[in-house]
């Protein structure tokens, strides 16, 4: 049984960089608004084929792409 889904996301940080073709592990049922608005205070990111973490008040922007 799947756990996770992989989203792909376009994310702009506060100082206005934007990181294109990011993933988010969405637990499955979750939307992205879901996870941004829960009680974690870093989001987990996959970048250039990198898994890193993002403290979410850095992040102005997550977008669906």
């Amino acid at each position: 049984m799947e756990t996770h889904k992989i989203i792909n996301v376009t994310v702009t940080l506060a100082d206005g960089t934007r990181w294109l073709d990011c993933e988010v592990f969405l637990p499955t049922g979750d939307r992205l608004s879901d996870v941004m608005n829960d009680d974690r205070k870093f989001l987990p990111i996959k970048r250039d084929g990198k898994e890193i973490v993002v403290h979410k008040d850095q992040v102005m922007f997550l977008t669906e792409s």
